[in-house]
């Protein structure tokens, strides 16, 4: 089986391309850089499938069972995402849709990445690992993406905070609304270029709403390209706010943010609340 190009105007394609569209647009996927995986329904693509005799299957190195038959979109490497809203009529070049084996460590193409001129994003393992994890806590989820918000990226730099709960804290006291999207916080990571660190970032996902890469940018879990896009603009403009009243004490209370989650039905974490309780850090 395959699928074919018509595939382009199915529902997830289209949020899809919107929501690239706009990271983009924002200078948070600048040049090449940046990748974007999604999981598909069978519901939303079953129309587009054709047959097509297809035995070529590439081997993982790796298991993701939990990921085990799943159609998963993927945005190609050294791809400029910027380009995908402008140019339609070719992304079959720029994009691909592969189906995971039931052993969850290989997968198929069905779609795009034409003639193996562009590979799947270099990061695909990252990104396969992170599903595998973030599905097991949440069987809605299905978006993992990777980009580059630059109040967060300054924070990182400037703030030197390398305690998760702290780091965490200091986001829900900036903007105490961020609660809704990171209730059980932010992982941080260091070197996450190095592929021995990969299976660290996706492991954050197991109790992490999102993961800080210092120094460099996001990965974020959601699932909905509709989250996608209010998780990185609440993150920069807290990021943004906690910079420029660092020197200033908590804004709020643990007390008050409690009473704020319970109020709005978020179920946060109570070791991220009990930093509220200490100084805050200078730096």
């Amino acid at each position: 089986m395959r699928l074919n190009n018509i595939v382009t105007k199915s529902s997830p394609l289209y949020y899809f391309f919107d929501c690239v569209d706009y990271l983009a647009k924002k200078l948070w996927l600048e040049g090449n850089t940046g990748s974007v995986t999604a999981i598909l329904d069978y519901e939303d693509i079953y129309p587009y499938f054709e047959d097509h005799y297809n035995n070529k299957e590439y081997k993982l190195g790796y298991e993701v069972p939990n990921l085990s038959d799943c159609y998963i979109l993927v945005t190609g490497n050294n791809i400029p995402l910027r380009n995908l809203q402008k140019f339609k009529f070719k992304v079959h070049k720029m994009i691909g849709i592969i189906r995971i084996n039931f052993r969850g460590d290989g997968y198929k193409i069905l779609w795009g990445f034409k003639d193996q001129e562009v590979e799947p994003t270099r990061y695909l393992e990252l990104h396969l690992k992170a599903h595998n994890h973030a599905i097991s806590k949440n069987e809605m989820h299905r978006i993992i993406t990777h980009a580059h918000p630059t109040n967060l990226m300054m924070k990182t730099m400037t703030d030197h905070m390398n305690d998760e709960n702290v780091f965490s804290y200091d986001l829900w006291d900036a903007m105490p609304h961020i609660m809704e999207f990171i209730p059980h916080g932010v992982g941080l990571v260091d070197k996450y270029f190095l592929k021995q660190s990969w299976d660290d970032v996706a492991q954050k996902f197991l109790n992490k709403d999102l993961v800080v890469l210092k120094h460099h940018g996001l990965i974020a879990a959601a699932k909905d390209f509709d989250e996608i896009i209010g998780v990185y603009e609440i993150i920069d403009k807290a990021a943004n706010i906690s910079m420029k009243v660092r020197k200033e004490p908590w804004a709020y209370s643990p007390e008050f943010l409690a009473e704020r989650a319970k109020n709005s039905n978020w179920d946060i974490s109570p070791e991220i609340l009990e930093v509220g309780q200490k100084p805050k850090p200078k730096e």
